[in-house]
């Protein structure tokens, strides 16, 4: 998954730089090296950042929505646009729930890639 949305990226992308959004970016670095491996230029959330995307992924994993996880989340792509990003991954299925917007970045939504993805390699497989 994380290598087929990495060479999405990088056909539709015309500048490869992005922010990536998900609980274990720090962790296991999955999305670092898929898009390291199709040159894309990614920047992560600062930890005090990341802390509050885990939570929220969390709180939505059980099942808890806070009124302020969309505002929350807006605020910290704001902050990647600060820094000239031009696109966020959401790398976590759960953060597409809360459809955060953004004036300049361009949001994506790893599992509707995938899904897109699918289809087409199945007709084109019959």
């Amino acid at each position: 998954m994380y290598y087929e949305n990495s060479w999405y990226y990088r056909r539709c992308w015309s500048k490869y730089n992005c922010g990536v959004l998900t609980a274990s970016t720090r962790k296991n670095n999955l999305y670092g090296k898929a898009l390291a491996g199709a040159s894309i230029a990614y920047e992560i959330p600062t930890e005090p950042q990341q802390e509050y995307v885990s939570k929220i992924i969390h709180g939505l994993v059980m099942g808890r929505q806070e009124d302020n996880n969309k505002a929350i989340l807006e605020n910290i792509i704001d902050s990647f646009a600060d820094r000239g990003i031009e696109h966020i991954i959401l790398a976590c299925t759960d953060l597409q729930l809360l459809r955060p917007e953004h004036k300049t970045i361009k949001i994506y939504d790893t599992m509707k890639i995938l899904k897109d993805s699918t289809i087409k390699q199945m007709l084109s497989n019959s």
